[in-house]
């Protein structure tokens, strides 16, 4: 779930003297954890220098192939890739310049009544990421017995991963059209979900949703496209979908729909955003944008409508976002703004790894060996706003963080991540209340 990346040309303007200290501050960090280098918040580097800083770490890590290298998976690599945010710290302010202005709504598109959920939201859910190569082998029994022998009680599954490739053999047209199910880790997901369930296990979907490398090459007219018509692609030659192309929405609902019916309690989307590029993406990509929708509002709009159909579906939906969200006043030009998402679904999962947050971040002199520290202040200002909504009588998502169980090797210094740095993440989620939590490792090999 690795997310930011170098050109990631943010304006993030933060409370440094209220929320990260005065050292610095932190930019939204990577996926999954594995290997970017990049932290939130940069100290003794150049103002020109600190607009390539946000890493891929504030996102999820890519998770690892089946045997054990990713996308994603030198360390190397990733900790010399170091992108970033354009970190501008102003004291006494806790939010982000837009990386582009907003654009002004002509034509709204029609307007979508809200439908509520018919089930209840699950408060204790304790989970953790299984890769799609995770899901057979020694790998799997491992997560087998952390379910009976641990607090945990929740799986996070692929439906569709950071490739584009979906889990199991599909029903849905565009998957089957387009081969996308053609290489299934597993044969028939009803039945592999059902001894899960029996146990009462808390299943939740995962769908890499606008970060689709294998849809944009099999559809190129669904995909983000230069003004001279070719494909775009990120930093690292990886192509994306239009997040305004409504097709797009569809085939990733109607997964969403398929895996409720094959026994999943929740959808979680992932990528859910556009690319962290800002500036190359405003100078460069033509976006079909009927409604002249700004980022924010078509991710918003994107999950009330995925949401309202997966509800009627009788399921639940979340959406992993930046960790920088939690602090961050607007969508910091991915369309990430905490605000909007948590009005849509019914649980936001900020993806809170203290070792991507950079030196200085709320008070911490070197973050990654302080996990209780930055989850517990990270976590504070999600609870912050969510109340100022509450207040105004506005619905707002569970707060359900991803947490860090892995190793940080990049980091100077760094510590190894085991059971203890583990509770001490837990046990600052607990002290504010929340009891609900994910663990991240790109491996599917944890600590608990």
């Amino acid at each position: 779930m690795m997310k930011l990346r170098r050109n990631f040309t943010l304006s993030i303007i933060l409370g440094c003297a209220i929320a990260f200290g005065t050292a610095g501050c932190t930019s939204d960090a990577g996926e999954s954890g594995q290997g970017t280098g990049a932290n939130y918040g940069t100290t003794g580097v150049s103002q020109e220098r600190q607009t390539e800083l946000i890493p891929e770490s504030m996102m999820h890590p890519a998770p690892t192939t089946q045997k054990g290298t990713g996308a994603r998976d030198n360390a190397k690599d990733d900790a010399e890739d170091k992108s970033g945010l354009e970190v501008r710290v102003t004291p006494g302010t806790a939010e982000t310049t837009p990386s582009a202005p907003e654009m002004v709504k002509s034509d709204a598109p029609p307007e979508t009544a809200k439908a509520g959920p018919q089930k209840e939201r699950r408060k204790d859910v304790k989970g953790v990421y299984v890769s799609a190569y995770a899901l057979q082998g020694k790998k799997w029994n491992a997560i087998l017995k952390l379910l009976e022998d641990t607090e945990l009680n929740a799986l996070v599954i692929d439906v569709k991963n950071d490739n584009g490739r979906v889990t199991y053999p599909s029903g849905v047209r565009t998957a089957k059209e387009i081969e996308a199910d053609g290489k299934p880790r597993v044969k028939d997901m009803t039945a592999f979900l059902k001894p899960l369930k029996e146990k009462n296990t808390y299943l939740i979907g995962r769908i890499v949703t606008f970060k689709d490398p294998y849809l944009a090459a099999k559809k190129p007219e669904w995909a983000m496209k230069r003004k001279d018509g070719t494909v775009w692609r990120d930093k690292r030659g990886v192509s994306w979908v239009d997040p305004y192309n409504e097709e797009v929405w569809a085939y990733n609902i109607q997964l969403a729909e398929e895996a409720i019916r094959a026994g999943f309690d929740e959808i979680q989307f992932d990528y859910v955003r556009f690319p962290e590029q800002t500036k190359a993406i405003d100078r460069e990509v033509v976006f079909h944008n009927p409604y002249n929708e700004n980022k924010d509002q078509i991710i918003q709009r994107f999950l009330r409508t995925a949401s309202n159909r997966i509800h009627q579906a009788g399921g639940l939906t979340s959406a992993d976002v930046f960790g920088l969200t939690t602090t961050t006043k607007n969508g910091m030009g991915i369309g990430q703004k905490w605000e909007l998402l948590t009005q849509e679904v019914d649980a936001l999962s900020p993806m809170i790894y203290p070792s991507h947050y950079g030196a200085g971040s709320y008070g911490a002199k070197h973050p990654d060996l302080q996990p209780y520290r930055i989850v517990k202040a990270a976590t504070r200002d999600a609870i912050r706003r969510n109340a100022a909504m509450q207040k105004n009588g506005e619905p707002t998502a569970d707060i359900r963080p991803w947490l860090q169980d892995f190793t940080a090797k990049w980091i100077r210094p760094h510590q190894t991540y085991r059971k203890q740095q583990i509770r001490e993440q837990i046990k600052a989620l607990e002290e504010q209340g929340i009891t609900q939590y994910l663990l991240w490792n790109p491996s599917s090999r944890y600590s608990m």
